[in-house]
């Protein structure tokens, strides 16, 4: 009896260590996402706090960031900060810290409300800052998504979540406008696991972060931002 408990005692380790080897792999790609992440991802705010979110560094040469329309509204400009960090090298999270700090002035190039999109120019970039290179293809079912984004419900900046793609699919409505004319309205959606991930993001209607995926077809890394993220 007692070398039977030992043997299975064994086997239940060996199962643990086996299982717990994908959870850290998982992990580590989580974390050298975050870093890559951070160094192109900025705060973007209205110049009295009333809206804020995120953007990410599309092209580091012309100074150009990618965010929402509803970020920005109707204003020519805003706020962009960068992620700080304390002398251990940890991200300064804390949102309150930041509005406190000189920001870098950016200017509103373009903004599509019909795709919730805005192309904004900065004055200049902070030194380590890189850009985030777009994806070239659509999410698929099973593919792991990381987001890293400023949520407005929140006090903390750089929130990162992760999930997978459940299921990737079209869908269409309609919407009456002021004038009363019907605009109808096709998206590819995009269903993912955990909600607090990205629990159903569409097209149309861009999510408060920009998403990444990790790909094992090619090296590296492929990013973009909603609308069409993944």
């Amino acid at each position: 009896m007692s070398s039977l408990r030992t043997r299975l005692g064994s086997a239940c380790a060996l199962a643990l260590c086996v299982a717990a080897a994908p959870l850290r792999a998982d992990d580590d790609a989580g974390k050298a996402v975050y870093r890559q992440t951070l160094k192109a991802t900025a705060f973007i705010a209205t110049t009295d706090f009333n809206s804020w979110g995120t953007g990410w560094v599309v092209d580091k040469d012309r100074r150009l960031l990618v965010t929402n329309h509803h970020v920005v509204h109707a204003n020519d400009d805003m706020m962009v900060l960068f992620p700080q960090f304390n002398k251990n090298g940890k991200v300064i999270a804390e949102k309150k810290r930041y509005m406190k700090e000189a920001a870098i002035r950016g200017v509103v190039l373009d903004s599509d409300p019909l795709h919730d999109l805005a192309l904004i120019q900065v004055d200049s970039l902070p030194d380590g800052v890189t850009e985030l290179e777009l994806a070239g293809d659509d999410a698929d079912p099973g593919d792991r998504l990381h987001s890293v984004g400023n949520p407005a419900a929140s006090d903390a900046l750089w929130v990162y979540s992760t999930g997978k793609v459940r299921a990737v699919y079209r869908r269409s409505w309609s919407t009456r406008t002021a004038s009363g004319s019907i605009r109808r309205w096709s998206s590819r959606t995009r269903r993912s696991t955990p909600a607090t991930a990205a629990a159903q993001s569409s097209a149309m209607t861009a999510s408060w972060s920009a998403l990444f995926r990790a790909s094992t077809a090619t090296p590296g890394w492929s990013a973009s931002a909603s609308p069409s993220a993944r």
